[in-house]
C-alpha cells in the first residue's frame, strides 16, 4: 500500500511525532510511505530522523495557502506517484490535501488534532476553506482523541468523524550514568527533584501557569528545578517572567532538544499546564517513560491520565497546578506508583503497533470504498 502523508511543518508537536513515527514504522505493515512538508523545516530534529533513516521527504514550500505553482506540483507528485490513499495533517495540510486529492482521484483523509486553535492566528477565511475541505473533498476525517471529535463535530455536519486516538512508543531506558552526568550538566546537584514540560512555547500551553505555580512551591523545595523543553513565540515573554520571578537558576528553558527520552528519564515528574488540548502526546511520552504526571484537565488529557495514573487540575488555575506538584514532591512512594502506573497503563492503550494495525485497517476500508 503506498501512502502519502501531508504535514503543514515539521517542527516538534504531536502531529509531527506521529507522523514522523508512521514514517518510520510504515514498512513493517507492508505500507511505503511519502512525506510531504508544505514547509522547509531542515533544522528539525523531525526532519533529521527521517533524514537519517533514509524516509522520502518532499518539501514543498510556498508564500501563499493558495500558491497555484504548489498545487500544481502536488497534483503532479500525485499523479505520478499513484498513491492508494493520503493522511493530511494541520489546517493547510488538511485544505490543499482535499483539492488535490480530488484532481487525480486519490482518496484523502484528514486528521483533526486540537480541539481549537490560538486566536491570535485565527483567519475566518481559513478556517472556513478547511471547513468546506474537510466536508467536501476527504473520504474520511480522524480525530485524535473523543474530545476533539465533539468538538469539530459541528463543522462536518453529518459527516461522521472517525477516532483513532494517538500512540507513542516505548521509551528507552538510559543508564543511570547517562541521566546523573545529564542532571549535573544542567546545573542540578545531587537529590534536586526536577519537573519537566515538554511542548512549544505557544499561549494554548499555559506556561505562564506554570511558572507561578512553580514560584509559589520555590520556597518550600530549594532543590526543586524546572526544565521546559521547547521552542516557541514565547521564548522571550518566559525568559523575562523567568528573570521577574527570581527563578534563573531553578527554571531552565532549554529549547527545542533532539534528547527528550533522556530527559524524561532524568526527570522526577512530568507537569502540563495546557488550556487546552487534543489528545496530547507529550503526556503519554511522559507516561511511557514512567513519570508521574501533574496535567490540566483538558481535551482528551482526563482519557489517557485515569486515576490513579497521575494527578488531573483545573486549567488556568496556577494554585492548584502548585499543589500537584508540591503533592508529588513531597512523596516519593506516591511518585514511584503513579510512574509505574502510567506506564503500564501506556503500554496496554497507546502502543505503537496497535495504533499503525488500526490504521493500515483503516485505510483499506477508505481504499474500498472510494473504487
Amino acid at each position: 500500500m503506498r501512502v502519502l502523508q501531508i504535514i503543514d511543518l515539521l517542527c516538534v508537536g504531536g502531529a509531527q511525532k506521529l507522523v514522523e513515527t508512521f514514517a518510520l514504522q510504515a514498512e513493517r505493515f507492508d505500507m511505503d510511505c511519502t512525506v510531504v512538508v508544505l514547509r522547509t523545516d531542515l533544522g528539525s530534529p523531525i526532519s533529521a530522523a527521517l533524514a537519517a533513516a533514509g524516509r522520502d521527504v518532499r518539501y514543498m514550500p510556498a508564500n501563499t495557502l493558495l500558491d497555484l505553482s504548489r498545487l500544481r506540483r502536488l497534483v503532479t507528485h500525485l499523479r505520478q506517484n499513484r498513491y492508494d490513499v493520503v493522511q493530511a495533517h494541520l489546517t493547510y495540510a488538511n485544505i490543499l490535501a482535499p483539492i488535490a486529492g480530488r484532481l487525480t482521484g486519490t482518496p484523502v483523509i484528514a486528521t483533526l488534532h486540537s480541539v481549537g486553535e490560538d486566536p491570535r492566528f485565527h483567519n475566518p477565511v481559513r478556517r472556513l476553506l478547511e471547513t468546506w475541505a474537510l466536508r467536501y473533498g476527504t473520504q474520511a476525517v480522524v480525530a485524535v482523541g473523543e474530545q476533539v471529535a465533539q468538538a469539530h463535530a459541528g463543522r462536518l455536519g453529518k459527516r461522521q468523524i472517525t477516532v483513532i486516538p494517538n500512540a507513542v512508543p516505548e521509551m528507552p531506558h538510559p543508564e543511570a550514568a547517562q541521566t546523573t552526568v545529564l542532571r549535573a550538566r544542567l546545573g542540578c546537584p545531587p537529590g534536586a527533584l526536577v519537573a519537566i514540560a515538554v511542548g512549544r512555547l505557544a499561549a494554548p500551553k499555559g506556561y505562564p501557569d506554570l511558572l507561578t505555580a512553580f514560584s509559589q512551591i520555590a520556597p518550600q523545595f530549594p532543590d526543586a528545578y524546572l526544565w521546559i523543553v521547547g521552542n516557541g513565540v514565547l521564548w522571550d515573554d518566559l525568559h523575562t517572567e523567568i528573570t521577574h520571578l527570581g527563578l534563573q537558576e531553578r527554571v531552565k528553558l532549554l529549547g527545542q532538544r533532539d534528547d527528550v527520552p533522556l530527559l524524561l528519564a532524568a526527570a522526577d515528574v512530568f507537569v502540563n499546564a495546557s488550556h487546552w488540548e487534543g489528545l496530547p502526546l507529550a503526556v503519554l511520552e511522559a507516561m511511557m517513560a514512567g513519570l508521574p504526571v501533574v496535567a490540566t484537565g483538558v481535551g482528551d488529557t482526563p482519557s489517557i491520565l485515569p486515576p490513579g495514573t497521575g494527578l488531573l487540575v483545573p486549567p488556568h488555575a496556577p494554585e492548584k497546578l502548585a499543589e500537584g506538584l508540591r503533592t508529588l514532591f513531597d512523596d516519593v512512594s506516591l511518585r514511584r506508583r503513579l510512574g509505574q502506573a502510567a506506564r503500564e497503563h501506556a503500554r496496554l492503550h497507546y502502543g505503537v503497533d496497535a495504533w499503525m494495525q488500526r490504521l493500515a485497517d483503516f485505510y483499506r476500508q477508505v481504499i474500498a470504498k472510494n473504487k
